[in-house]
């Protein structure tokens, strides 16, 4: 009898415990759940809930719902005492004061013991009943006694707020559940509210589900409206609602005259805008759907090392993406379209798409061109004073003079340079020197420290520029710096002789570079003039005055690799009589306030040499110490006989001469021979170069001194 009793415990215990971690998991793992159903195994717990009424079980023969319960896992040896009350689902089991109640682990399986003077009491809330309790035990019935009720074999019925079981011998409890009739009706459960929108070439649409709780019937309103028992739509089974536009349901449980709490959900239609300048320009903090079409061209242009960050461009504007899940990630110069949902929210004045979850905010619906096929990108141009316009974009910044080695200047505004990416010398980036005129190549990023600029190195384009400006003053670096980037902010003009002297070196000049080779006695000039003669040079040094004429007309032009030299610009002297003739290059624009001074100018199109009071002559260029000869490889150019100023001696500057005689006045350029007087002398000079006696001017030039 005592095998057979063990035996039928050990069944007993076996087929609880499979019942009730079935019923365990359904509770608490709803796809699960769904498939149980599907296999039929639900039935096992059909039924539980019924109209206006609750069923709760409490399991002791489950590890997990031992645990759920607060109670530890007992031994073989070591029991667990039932010291305290335990709650489920409204239902509260108290076990006897003194004398308690076990928990214990026999032959594999755990179990209430329940024994002789202890005693266990169900309850449930004010205005709730009790209507039955069923046992799972190792016996066939309990040995005990309930004290309100009908106790028969481990069923027990009634009609109490309250039940006392007391033991009278030993009891082995699997499971207890307890059915009691609800005194609250349970609200219904919406479907948390969202934002939806629409799919690509589809009404917008969403489904909603309303679930009403404990059999009760929900009434359910789409309009705004209170539901009650008179307004709205009635259901006792789980509803799903399409809706096609922003709308709040709301809806109430009722139970014969009872009813709960009304619940209110309102589910949103999002707001879809169409390229990065539409984003933009959205309320800061607002969820919207971001369509980018195809044909905006929306490119990749950065994305930092763990893909968190990413920069990104269309044809309408620039923004940066954080923190949105992307698969495969991000990568520089993609080409993207499609659509993504997420947040705009303005850092700084920086425009950035941040996820609102993964589960919405992801890239399952763009399409992310990999291979890229396409041109990489490239930075954008612009000014310091564009910067506001051009945030979270990759750009290029021009003529930004920096203080120091990480504060920029244009304009009176600071840019500081923010490393944020810590670039070195190995990403082609060096802290500029102080004083230096750089284009800057980053994002920029504006932050509490102001408009910054994120140095990057992407597809060749080095983050530090120099730049050589003809308009502004070069300052030389401390030392050398080598296999740099300089831009030659500087029109050169095709086939047509200009001064220049830079301070790096140019090797593969695509025309002729001149420097002075010697001096010699003007032939046939009839003032005696000295001649400086130019001969070619293969390339040009460094800080080294020369004369340029290039086949092509160059414009900015940018030298990669080159050499950035420290020091000022250079002289070139060439000695006749002892005295010092030559030409002397100028980092600055340099004021002509003396004769001793000239420079190669061009009126009317020729070019003369011209050394006037108040003159400017523009940086990057060379001032020549002789005013009489320079035969420029064979090509002569003269400031003498161009009276006028027009670029060419003829009978105009005769008449010029004579005008000035007849008034008294006296002007550099009328003084031809350069006597100190403007008189007759002067007019023969003139009328010996034009009769082929003296230097003529045969070379057609433009780009006239700055004033």
């Amino acid at each position: 009898m005592v095998q057979n009793n063990l035996l039928n415990r050990d069944i007993y215990c076996n087929f609880a415990t499979l019942l009730n971690k079935i019923s365990y998991t359904m509770k608490n793992h709803s796809l699960l759940t769904k498939l149980l159903c599907l296999m039929g195994i639900y039935a096992f717990t059909a039924g539980i809930v019924m109209a206006g009424s609750v069923t709760t079980t409490f399991d002791f023969s489950d590890t997990r719902a031992l645990n759920s319960m607060g109670l530890a896992t007992p031994t073989s040896s070591n029991p667990t005492p039932l010291n305290n009350a335990i709650t489920i689902d409204g239902v509260t089991l108290t076990p006897s004061t003194g004398t308690v109640p076990t928990i214990t682990y026999y032959r594999s399986a755990y179990d209430l013991y329940l024994f002789k003077n202890t005693s266990v009491t169900l309850s449930v809330p004010e205005g709730s009943t009790i209507s039955k309790a069923t046992f799972t035990a190792l016996a066939s019935s309990i040995n005990g006694s309930a004290n309100t009720g009908k106790l028969s074999g481990l069923n027990w019925t009634g009609s109490t707020r309250s039940v006392k079981f007391s033991a009278t011998g030993t009891n082995t409890i699997y499971t207890i559940s307890v059915t009691y009739e609800s005194g609250e009706v349970v609200a219904p459960v919406l479907s948390d509210e969202f934002t939806f929108w629409p799919e690509m070439n589809n009404q917008p649409s969403a489904t909603v589900k309303i679930i009403p709780q404990n059999g009760n019937t929900v009434y359910y309103t789409t309009d705004g409206s209170t539901p009650s028992q008179s307004n709205g739509t009635a259901t006792a089974t789980t509803k799903t609602l399409t809706i096609s536009k922003t709308t709040t349901v709301k809806a109430i449980a009722s139970n014969g005259g009872r009813s709960s709490e009304i619940v209110s959900r309102t589910y949103t239609l999002g707001q879809t805008v169409t390229g990065v300048g539409q984003f933009r320009n959205m309320q800061d903090g607002s969820i919207v759907r971001l369509y980018i079409p195809d044909d905006y061209n929306c490119r990749v242009t950065y994305v930092n090392d763990d893909g968190a960050e990413a920069y990104v461009r269309d044809n309408t504007g620039a923004m940066c993406i954080s923190n949105v899940c992307a698969n495969p990630m991000l990568k520089v110069n993609q080409h993207i379209a499609g659509w993504i949902v997420g947040k705009l929210v303005y850092k700084y004045g920086m425009p950035q798409f941040i996820a609102i979850d993964n589960n919405n905010t992801n890239t399952w619906f763009l399409v992310i061109a990999d291979p890229v096929t396409e041109t990489d990108v490239r930075p954008l141009e612009i000014s310091a004073d564009s910067y506001n316009e051009h945030t979270a974009d990759w750009v290029t910044v021009n003529d930004m003079r920096v203080n120091g080695t990480s504060t920029l200047y244009h304009n009176g505004n600071e840019y500081p340079i923010y490393n944020l990416y810590d670039l070195d010398e190995s990403s082609r980036y060096l802290p500029p020197y102080n004083g230096a005129l750089i284009d800057i190549t980053g994002l920029a990023v504006p932050n509490a420290s102001g408009n910054n600029i994120v140095p990057i190195y992407e597809n060749g384009y080095s983050p530090i520029r120099y730049v050589v400006n003809e308009d502004s003053t070069f300052i030389a670096p401390p030392a050398d710096i080598n296999d740099t980037d300089i831009r030659l902010a500087r029109n050169l003009n095709a086939n047509e002789w200009q001064t220049l002297a830079l301070p790096f070196s140019i090797t593969n000049f695509d025309g002729t570079i001149l420097s002075p080779n010697q001096i010699t006695k003007g032939g046939g000039n009839p003032v005696n003039g000295i001649e400086m003669e130019y001969a070619a040079q293969r390339s040009s040094v460094a800080g080294r005055p020369y004369i340029v004429k290039p086949n092509q007309d160059i414009s900015n032009q940018i030298f990669t690799g080159a050499t950035l030299k420290s020091g000022a610009a250079q002289s070139t002297w060439l000695s006749f009589n002892n005295i010092n003739y030559g030409m002397t290059g100028t980092y600055a624009p340099y004021q002509l306030n003396d004769n001793k001074y000239y420079a190669l100018a061009y009126r009317n199109g020729a070019p003369v040499l011209v050394g006037h009071t108040g003159q400017t002559l523009p940086g990057t260029h060379a001032l020549i110490t002789t005013k009489n000869i320079l035969n420029l490889n064979g090509t002569i150019v003269t400031c003498m006989g161009d009276a006028n100023l027009d670029g060419i001696t003829d009978i105009a500057d005769v008449n010029h001469i004579i005008n000035q005689i007849l008034q008294g006045v006296k002007t550099d350029y009328a003084d031809v021979n350069k006597d100190g007087a403007v008189d007759i002398a002067d007019v023969n000079d003139v009328i010996n170069i034009i009769l082929g006696n003296g230097p003529t001017v045969d070379i057609v030039l433009h780009s006239p001194i700055h004033k």
